[in-house]
């Protein structure tokens, strides 16, 4: 279009210099006209491109708003109260795929789940041998059946600033009913620099169980690996404290953990375990905190890395320190490594089918102090598992795990060589109900090595709205 005016403008200059020539005009005034046409033409070229880059620079600033105003509609929605549905049109129900139960107002929502697990057992030994080989506080104790976790979970935002989740669990084991808060904390969502921190009654971050799985509905196996309750006790390494992470800014997951907790009571088996309690035959004693050297602390390096479409490998380090019971200066520290892969195809019908595979590995330092009887000594363990789960086929999953623990006390059911072996097959109705069928074979050198058997059969159902578990 520039163009055309251009040529238009030196046509019509021509004609008049030729016009001009004729009737005997003066060129040098139509020279002088063609100047000022040109410095005119500069100048509206001048403000079309200051007009553009006023457009461009509004249109910079409406981009910029409306990214704001849609972070701002996102947080308001998460806070304002559903919109009311015209009373004439009912209300959709939960699908069998989504259900769920919230309540809550402007302030904010409150997810609420039931979970129950419950277990029919059977074994060759008797029931005061079987709890000595099923030490976790979750698993199957005697013949019979048995409540192992009623797990009441309530889960949301407390603001734009904090999450809360709480667990409140019930136990039924051979008659008697035990309620307790398993975990009750808040975590930041909005810390910079890619921190976070949590604090509260919650368990530790120590090791693929302890970060990414503690609650027994998540495991793949209907008990606890046995190197974790040697290490951790009944209950899990979890008491009161404070933790820190940092997500590293890398091209692949990484994040660190630190943490600081009591280490009192039966939530700290290897530490400052109960008083009266005994420990590789000592006695154990009441300690109280005097100074910052008396809390548990807590250390987890984890990464995670994309192979390629299908496959995903995480590894982690971890360690825990802290006093123990058996003297004032004694002290206890448990190092952990962790591997797990999983392989799941990008055509995959929910899920399967899937191959995942999880080793774990625990040693632990006992600094026993003198009592009657007992020289000072450092009681070394150590023990590992590894499991592989197998969808082969949209519901089924058929797992084995092999457990192996050392502590050089052939006569402590809780510190001799043990070996167990664990193959089960779970079907799943949906994501919120499955039944398991397990069989345990164990070899315990305070049994003198002779095969103890055992089976389970698992259920599970859960209602309501539970948060998704990490990776």
């Amino acid at each position: 279009m520039r163009s055309y005016r251009i040529l238009i403008c030196l046509t019509l200059a021509l004609a008049a210099s030729l016009n001009a020539t004729e009737t005997g005009f003066d060129p040098q005034q139509i020279l002088k006209q063609l100047q000022e046409l040109r410095q005119n033409q500069q100048q509206l070229q001048q403000t079309i491109a200051q007009q553009q880059k006023t457009i461009e620079t509004l249109q910079k600033q409406v981009g910029e708003a409306a990214e704001k105003q849609k972070v701002a509609d996102k947080a308001a929605a998460a806070f304002a109260p559903p919109p009311t549905a015209p009373s004439n049109v009912p209300m959709p129900q939960p699908s069998a795929s989504q259900p769920s139960f919230r309540i809550g107002g402007v302030g904010g929502y409150m997810d609420i789940s039931l979970d129950v697990l419950a277990a029919a057992a059977w074994s060759s030994e008797a029931d005061a041998s079987m709890r000595n080989l099923q030490f976790g506080g979750h698993d199957p104790h005697a013949r019979g059946l048995t409540l192992q976790n009623a797990e009441l979970a309530f889960q949301g935002a407390v603001d734009p600033y904090f999450r809360g989740d709480a667990f409140i669990i019930t136990q039924i084991d051979r008659g008697e009913t035990n309620v307790e808060l398993e975990e009750a904390f808040l975590t930041t969502t909005q810390l910079p620099w890619n921190l976070q921190v949590k604090a509260g009654q919650f368990f530790s971050e120590f090791g693929r169980i302890g970060t990414s799985m503690p609650h027994p509905h998540t495991w793949d196996f209907s008990d606890q690996p046995v190197v974790w309750g040697r290490m951790f006790g009944a209950d899990g390494l979890r008491n009161p404290g404070a933790r820190v992470s940092w997500l590293a800014p890398t091209p692949f997951y990484l994040e660190l953990f630190g943490a600081a907790q009591n280490a009192n009571g039966g939530t700290a088996y290897s530490f400052l375990n109960s008083q009266g309690q005994t420990f590789a035959g000592r006695t154990l004693t009441g300690r109280t905190v005097h100074n910052i050297g008396d809390l548990l602390y807590t250390l987890r390096a984890s990464s995670s890395f994309d192979l390629d479409d299908e496959n995903t490998l995480s590894a982690g380090a971890s360690s825990a320190f802290g006093p123990n019971s058996t003297g004032d200066h004694a002290s206890t520290v448990i190092y952990g490594t962790d591997v797990y892969w999983k392989w799941k195809p990008v055509a995959n019908d929910h899920g399967w089918p899937f191959v995942k595979w999880t080793t774990e590995a625990l040693r632990r330092d006992y600094e026993a102090a003198e009592q009657t009887g007992f020289s000072a000594a450092t009681l070394n363990d150590w023990g590992l598992y590894t499991e592989v789960a197998w969808g082969f086929q949209r519901p089924w999953v058929t797992s084995f795990r092999v457990d192996y623990a050392e502590g050089n006390d052939p006569a402590d059911s809780q510190r001799d060589r043990r070996v167990r072996f664990s193959p089960n097959v779970t079907y799943y109705f949906s994501e919120f109900s499955k039944l398991r069928l397990q069989y345990d074979v164990d070899m315990a050198q305070h049994l003198n090595d002779k095969l103890a058997h055992a089976v389970f059969l698992q259920f599970e159902f859960m209602l309501g709205a539970h948060g998704a578990h990490k990776f």
